[in-house]
């Protein structure tokens, strides 16, 4: 199951350190929950030559609806928050709702909790910015 983050995504893109209002809506979709997955199926997955299945690639992974054809802000993270929780999410992906999709996890941290209904509002605390993750056997 993923989650969608709808962002202002003007201030997104104006700044990378800019706080902007995002909103946050379950969805159904299952992208991110089959970790023997290919990589091949992420839109990012050029970006990704290091990790064969979704399963490998560490930490959160989040869709971003701007993830288009030049693909430049794939491979880049951003740090989202709500009410003093936050969470730093790898985006891998598009995401067919205008927004962020996360993992069940990272949706979690941020809400602290289980999935529930409902819309939250959230904030866009930092990014995009460099995600800095270890390559398989390098440690």
């Amino acid at each position: 199951m993923r989650f969608s983050i709808l962002p202002s995504l003007v201030a997104l893109a104006a700044s990378p350190l800019a706080l902007a209002q995002v909103y946050v809506v379950t969805d159904n979709s299952q992208q991110f929950d089959n970790p023997s997955s290919s990589v091949d199926t992420l839109a990012c997955a050029a970006f990704l030559q290091d990790y064969q299945t979704i399963g490998n690639i560490p930490g959160n992974l989040a869709g971003f609806s701007n993830v288009t054809s030049d693909k430049s802000l794939c491979d880049h993270c951003v740090t989202l928050g709500w009410q003093g929780r936050e969470v730093v999410v790898w985006i891998v992906d598009t995401s067919p709702e205008e927004g962020f999709e996360v993992t069940e996890g990272a949706y979690e941290q941020l809400v602290g909790g289980p999935l529930l209904p409902g819309v939250y509002q959230a904030e866009i605390v930092s990014g995009p910015h460099s995600c800095v993750a270890p390559v398989p056997g390098s440690g």
